[in-house]
């Protein structure tokens, strides 16, 4: 990486301070290793004393004030520090994986298959009739894609990973590796039987635009209509959707979440790491759900958070009753105390 400290502030439209606009960067590092000739950012005043001791140039938030002591670092002043990053880091990793283009052998095609321009299709790929994938495109190796499927242009499908048929992708979504979307997955119990039967799904997967899909993922084809995932979407790394479910817009769901089949997960919902949702369940827009949270009914007040193992509670109840849970010990001896004094009681009583 090389880049001047001008270049950094126009493509960021920050400002420079305490620098020269034709002072080099080569790298990007965390704040606390941050040395002459790389840059970092300050997101939290808790570190502010390195804009002082250090020699790096530091990404800080335009209103914020550094009057303790003399700069030291070369500070450019943007609107938001962590989008500024977030540019430079898609820079950076350009740098770092050069893109691909061009088919690797050996590799499948089917009939009727519908290719974009400027796409990659890694080793060992295959691509099942009639599918269609747009311009941009990055198919990974080792990857299925079954057929009667439609993937958006710039989306990336990662190495092993299986996208099985009439499954629906949308533009610029990241699909990490060894994923599996579209699977089908379902089972019954006959009147007169004591055990499972599987259950033939015949729906399909619905996947929006700017997804993002985290590795060893799987999202299950509905019964009949669609599993579907809207825009924006964010889904860590381990996370299992339940056939018939459906995600709406910009929510987020931390690695280890599972979503029992015709799960809703409302808008700009927060989902906490390995939080586990019972069928059916239907969850409010922007609300949040902490870490490990098992969900077994509905939450309907929007913009409410949530924690609790079993069952699910507020989080200002959950606060409350931890207060209370270190309480007990205390409550003990003066129940104790009390027993005794009345036993006394009854005892001169007699």
């Amino acid at each position: 990486m090389f880049i001047t400290l001008g270049e950094v502030a126009k493509i960021l439209g920050g400002t420079l301070e305490n620098g020269k606009a034709d002072d080099k960067i080569h790298h990007i590092a965390p704040i606390n290793e941050a040395q002459k000739g790389s840059i970092a950012f300050l997101r939290d005043k808790a570190w502010k004393h390195f804009v002082y001791s250090s020699e790096a140039a530091i990404l800080v938030n335009q209103d914020w004030e550094f009057k303790e002591a003399p700069l030291r670092a070369k500070l450019i002043r943007v609107k938001d520090v962590l989008m500024g990053i977030s540019i430079l880091l898609g820079r950076r990793r350009e740098d770092l994986h050069p893109e691909k283009l061009g088919v690797e052998e050996p590799s499948f095609i089917g009939e009727d298959v519908k290719l974009g321009t400027e796409i990659y299709r890694g080793a060992f790929s295959y691509i099942g009739d009639r599918t269609q994938i747009g311009s941009h495109a990055k198919i990974f190796p080792h990857t299925y894609i079954g057929h009667d499927c439609k993937i958006g242009d710039h989306t990336v499908v990662g190495p092993g990973t299986k996208i099985h048929p009439y499954t629906e992708i949308g533009e610029h979504v990241v699909i990490s590796s060894n994923c599996c979307l579209g699977e089908d997955f379902g089972f019954f119990k006959g009147v007169d039987e004591d055990f499972y039967r599987s259950l033939p799904h015949i729906g399909k997967v619905v996947i929006g635009d700017w997804v993002y899909i985290g590795v060893g993922c799987v999202i299950d084809r509905a019964l009949l209509s669609s599993t579907q995932i809207e825009d924006r979407v964010k889904i860590g790394h381990g996370c299992g959707i339940g056939h018939g479910s459906h995600i709406k817009e910009n929510a987020v769901l931390a690695g280890g979440s599972a979503l029992a089949g015709s799960t809703q997960i409302g808008k700009n919902c927060r989902i906490g790491i390995r939080a586990n949702f019972s069928e059916q369940v239907r969850i409010a827009d922007f609300t949040s759900i902490g870490i490990g949270t098992n969900v077994t009914r509905s939450l309907n007040e929007e913009g409410e958070a949530w924690t609790g193992l079993s069952p699910v509670m507020k989080c200002t109840s959950h606060a409350r009753s931890v207060v209370n849970f270190s309480k007990l010990p205390e409550l003990i001896k003066r129940l104790d105390k009390i027993e005794n004094q009345l036993s006394k009681e009854r005892g001169s009583n007699k």
